[in-house]
Parts: structure tokens; sequence; C-alpha cells
């Protein structure tokens, strides 16, 4: 026992690029951009000033779009047990934390699988090792994709699981076991619940055939299709207090509208497949499919050994159905893939290289355990084809160099790694060493290119030069006591730097955006619109500041949505704007008909009367006189509520945008509230889900 957990800290040595920059943020090496900080980063300071401030975990969200269902978000992190580090710890240190334990607990998990397995531990250690070191999600972790990173660290562990559940004897716990970690991958990050779900799926159909030497029966597949199904559904009620506001939120959104091509937009260029051999430093995350060079040849003496083919055969089937579903438009007979339901709410079909890596990872522990234990040269040696791939890249750098052209460092690192992996494997085949001696060199050389590939492919950055991101336009805008909204058609203020400073925003990055707000605020802005964008409004990726340059915005509906400022990096010539401040190419522009957060219309046409006394979270109180009819300029969505001095009223729909109410004669409090009916029904299973696995937990270990 000693001795096994002992080897196991070798698998905080893939953890290096994160402990090098803990107190730093991690970024895409070419990119000043990342997730993190436009979204998982601003989620956390809000809940954080939510819990400071009024006591309670928030569940509407008025920071962007006017406001939107927080909870709903899967990006809001707040139903991810382990995710609250990152609201209870300071960051970078809490998200870098997180994602350290995370990459860790993703190579544990291999290393335990692939010892359920059969494999001898140097193997297994192996294993982890090139799972938790996968620069596929080094890459998801520079460009802040940190929820992708949490769900699919779980992904060997269902593998562990349906091991488990399979093998004769287990305790009754056992049972329920793949559906609670799908669950809790899908708390993660719900998107990751169709590719866990897949890969669950067919290693649970070929787990079941191989038991049963291949002989299949109706009655028993039957029975294997309910089991899963019945899996699945407990995953979705472990994860249902995510799942059931979020069906809504996304049937009420733009993704919910996604044509066919735009969900497959992000498929994997064919041209990336050289990528499996020659690594990218830095490169687009989406697109990054370089396993390591020893784990890729390891794959290619599987391919060329007919023993291990045959043994390994579904991992190397699943490495192919991967690959090519990754491609997806790419490979004309897919397109039709995008038309298929919920396909619209993944729209990048390139992550499924997760599972081509965990297929790689897992048929080259195999290759090398063969290797260090029984492994028999065929006929026809594999030595040949690696050979044949090392010279072909080789005699590409050699050939480029002599000819003058520019030879790139990724090119002649994996040249490099080919030519070291292929006389490992050749020495391994030829000369009887022992095996700690061959494990350890392959372990080393797996180490070497993957901490290299990674740290090329990050950059760190102060946490002070990012919180300082549009300081100066905080501090002009920190002089202005009202509540207001401000909107940028350029990205002229960070969405963190906003946060931070509790500065809503009519403008917004977030991959989910409801439909009517969305409308609204293309027919404000003037800005036109291309299709889907995960930007509100969209933005020119080649130069952020130069965006909507020319839109005719509307400042008369902007002023009528609370919006009190425009910022951004161009000058704006438009009737009702003023500008008041500028520091450099950023200017700010005061539109003069802004209105209030509420007013009240009368029959008279007057207007005014409504009085903010507070506004949080999901409640928000007012005062005024009647009669007329209260307008709140914050989104109506389903789970609104109204109170007129203490008694249920209806909410119904202004602009077909925002929410209204009339008031009878007098003065009156009115009272909203944000609790949606699906949300309280979500946490409820979730509970008793939970519930079930303490009780079968304890069933078990009584038993």
């Amino acid at each position: 026992m000693r001795q096994r957990t002992f080897w196991n800290f070798f698998l905080i040595i893939p953890l290096l690029p994160v402990i090098v920059g803990i107190g730093s943020f991690i970024y895409p090496r070419f990119s000043d951009f990342s997730d993190l900080t436009i979204s998982h980063l601003p989620n956390a300071v809000f809940i954080a000033n939510a819990i400071r401030e009024h006591g309670f975990i928030p569940l509407w969200s008025g920071m962007l779009m006017a406001g939107y269902p927080f909870s709903a978000d899967p990006l809001s992190g707040i139903w991810y047990p382990p995710a609250w580090i990152n609201i209870l710890l300071p960051a970078p240190l809490g998200f870098n934390l997180t994602a350290a334990l995370h990459l860790l607990w993703a190579g544990l998990g291999m290393t335990a699988f692939l010892t359920r397995s059969g494999l001898k531990k140097p193997a297994s250690l192996f294993g982890g090792i090139a799972f938790a070191a996968m620069p596929k999600l080094f890459a998801h972790l520079a460009i802040g994709h940190v929820s992708m990173v949490y769900a699919v660290a779980w992904l060997p562990w269902l593998l562990l699981a349906e091991k488990r559940r399979e093998e004769s004897g287990a305790p009754r716990f056992s049972r329920i076991l793949p559906g609670c970690v799908l669950g809790i991958a899908a708390l993660a990050d719900v998107r990751s619940l169709a590719y866990a779900a897949m890969l669950y799926f067919l290693f649970r159909l070929w787990f079941w055939i191989t038991k049963n030497d291949g002989k299949l029966a109706v009655k028993s597949a039957a029975a294997q299709i309910g089991g899963f199904l019945g899996q699945v559904v407990f995953a979705a009620g472990i994860a249902a207090a995510q799942l059931l506001p979020l069906i809504q939120f996304s049937a009420l959104s733009t993704r919910a509208a996604l044509t066919p091509e735009e969900a497959l937009a992000y498929s994997l260029p064919f041209k990336k497949l050289l990528n499996l051999f020659i690594p990218e430093f830095g490169g687009y995350a989406e697109w990054i499919t370089y396993p390591g060079a020893v784990v890729a040849f390891l794959c290619i003496l599987i391919l060329a050994t007919p023993g291990l083919r045959r043994r390994l055969i579904f991992w190397l089937l699943l490495i192919a159905a991967a690959l090519i579903l990754a491609l997806g438009s790419n490979i004309p007979i897919l397109r039709w893939l995008g038309s298929l339901p919920g396909v619209n709410l993944l729209r990048v079909p390139a992550r499924l290289m997760f599972l081509a890596g965990i297929g790689a990872v897992v048929a080259a522990s195999h290759a090398l355990d063969a290797l260090i234990t029984e492994y028999r040269r065929p006929k026809f040696d594999p030595i040949f084809w690696m050979v044949a791939v090392a010279v072909l890249f080789v005699g590409l750098v050699i050939g480029s160099a002599a000819m003058g052209l520019p030879v790139g460092a990724n090119l002649i690192w994996g040249s490099a790694g080919m030519v070291l992996a292929t006389a490992l494997i050749g020495l391994a085949e030829r000369v009887k060493l022992p095996p700690a001696v061959i494990a350890g060199a392959f372990q080393a050389l797996l180490i070497l290119d993957l901490l290299g590939v990674n740290l090329q492919s990050v950059q760190y950055r102060y946490e002070q030069e990012v919180y300082n991101e549009g300081a100066g336009i905080v501090e002009f805008l920190g002089q202005d006591q009202s509540l207001f909204r401000v909107y940028s058609p350029s990205y002229a203020l960070p969405q963190l730097t906003a946060v931070k400073a509790g500065i809503e925003m009519a403008s917004a990055i977030n991959p989910l955006q409801l439909t009517t707000y969305a409308d609204w605020l293309y027919a404000a802005s003037g800005a036109a619109r291309q299709g889907y964008s995960v930007a509100l409004p969209p933005l020119d990726d080649s130069d952020l500041s130069q965006s909507n340059r020319g839109s005719r915005i509307a400042a008369e509906m902007l002023g009528e949505a609370n919006v009190k400022y425009i910022l951004a990096h161009y000058p704006i010539e438009n009737a009702g704007l003023e500008q008041v401040w500028q520091e450099g190419d950023v200017r700010v522009y005061a539109i003069n008909s802004w209105r209030e957060r509420a007013w009240i219309e009368r029959s008279t046409g007057a207007g005014g009367g409504a009085v903010l006394v507070e506004y949080s979270a999901g409640k928000i109180l007012l005062s005024g006189e009647g009669p007329g009819r209260l307008v709140l300029a914050e989104v109506w969505y389903p789970g609104w509520r109204v109170k007129i001095d203490g008694k249920e009223a209806a909410i119904f729909r202004v602009a077909n945008i925002w929410m209204g109410v009339e008031l009878p004669e007098g003065h009156h409090q009115i009272e909203f509230s944000y609790l949606p009916i699906l949300q309280l029904v979500g946490i409820a299973v979730s509970i008793a889900c939970w519930a079930a696995v303490w009780i079968l937990a304890w069933l078990g270990r009584r038993q």
C-alpha cells in the first residue's frame, strides 16, 4: 500500500505548469483573452458579493444583458461543489488550486482504471501521467474552459465505476456508481454529459459483448440498454438542479435557433490531423490533437501487432470513431449531424478528441504493459512503420532548412520526439531489460515531451495586470452613485472589471442569451446580425476595438433600458449622446434620454414616480403612486413574481421584454422576486438522488 502511494506521487509532475504559476492567471501563449476572466471568475466574484452583501446564493443576475437566469447558466459554478473553492479562495489561487486538484484526480482515476484492468503499476502510472498531462486538457485550461477540465477529469472514474459494477460480487452501491459519476460530470459542465454518456454506452456495450464471448441475445441486449438508460436517468437526477432550469433557458435562448452549419462550426480541420504527431505551442484549444510522441507511436505498435490489435480493438475503434466525428462538417456525409436534436447545444464536434485522447492513453498503456511483460515481435517488425513516419517528418525538417524555409520549433520538437520514441520502442522490443527500467524510460520521455509542450503553450499574467484592465473607466463611472447600465460595442470594459466594480452591462459575452433580449439589443445597438455569436453584440476577432464601428445606435432605446453610458474605442457621432470622458482611444458617452430603472406610465401620459428602495440579485423593492402601469427595465423571464402591498399581482410584458404591473390608486410598495418552480423542483430531485446514494453507500458498507 505504501509503495502504491509512493508511485502515485509521480502524478504531481504533470501539474508543474499550474504549480509554477499558482499565483498568476494562466492564458494561452498567443492570446490576451481567457474564458476564466471573461466568465468563470466574474461569476465567482458575483456569487461571493451576493452572499456577503445579501446573505443568499443568487439565482438571478443583473450584471449582464439586463438580467438573466444565473442559476440556469452552466457557467455559473453554483451547483458543482468543488467549484466553490473558486468562490472561497482569492483568484487566481483558488482557480489554479481547483484545476491542479482535478488534473491530479484525472491522473489517479486513469491509473486506478488501468490497474483494475490488469496492468502492472508502471504501465498504469504511465497512463495516469499521459492523461493528466494531455496537451488538449492543458490547452482548454489555458483558454479558460475550467468547467470542461473538471468534467473530463471524471471520465476515467466513469470507466472504473462501470468496470466495478460489472464485477461479480460487487456491493449494492456499485450498481449506481456509473450514474453517480455521470451526474457529477454533468454538474461540473453539463455540455460534457453527451460525450461522457457516449463513452459510457460504448464501454458498457463492449464490456457486455466480451463478457458473453460475442453471443448476443435480444433479452440480454434489452436489459443492457435499459440499464444504460437507467444510469443516464439517475445521472440526470443527480444534476437536476442544473439541468431542469437549463432546459428552459436553452429553449428560450438564441442557441435553440442554431442552424446545422452553426451547430458544427467548430469541426476539426483535416490539416489538424498532422498534429497527432506534431504539437502546437499555444494553438487553439478546440483543435489540439497531440497525445505525445510516445503515446502515438505505441498506438502504431498496436496497429502493427496482430495480437495487440485484436486485444485492444475497442480502444482503436473509439479513437477512429472520435476522430471521424470530430471532423464534423469537413466530412460531407456527416453534415446531417448538425440537424440532430441536442447537437445545437454542443456546437463543438472537435471536443470528441477528448474521447480519442482517452482511447489513445488506454491503448498505449496496454502496449507498454505488453512490452514489459509478454510482448512478442511479429514477423513484420512494427518498427518499420515508426521509422517511416519519423523519417517523413525529419526529412521535412531537413528539407525545409536546406531550402532556407522557416522551420517551426514545434516541428523540430515533434520530430525529435518521434525519433526518441522509435528508438525506445525498438530497444524495448529487442533487449531484455528490467521492467522498471523500460517503464521508467517511457515515463521520462512522456514527461519531458508533454511538460515541454504544455509549458510552451501557456503564458502567465500577474493578478494586478488582469484586474487593472479598464481601471480608468471604473474610476470615472464610480463617481456616479445612481443605478445604471453601460453598453460597449467594442468590449471597452472587461466583464471581470465591471463585475468587481458592481457595474451592470447591457452588452455581454455569454454562450446563452435570451432571444427576446438579443432581438431587442440588435435593434437598439444597430449592430449587424450574422448568425449566432457568444458575444452580444458580435465582436470582431481580428480587432475587438473596431467591432461594430459605424453601427447606428438608437440612444433612446438604450436609455429606456437604464443604459446611461456608452463605452467605445472610437468616436460615435450620434444624436442624443454627449462625450463625457476619454482616456487614450477609449471614450465614454452619456445618453441624454437615460431613464431610471423603473417608472410609472399614467393614462395622462406623464411618467416617473417610481422609487427604487432595494435592488439585489433576484429581489427588487419599489414604491410608487397609482393608478398607472409600473414598468421595470429588467428582462421578463418565467419565475418572476410581484407583490403589491404584500398581495400577489400579475406580471405582464412591456415591449415583449421588460416587466410591468398595474398599480391601483394610492401609494404602494411593490416587490419583484425571482424564485422559479423548475429550480426548486430540480433542487428537490437532486437532493433525493443524493440521499439515495448515501443510503445505498451505507447499506453497502454494512453488507
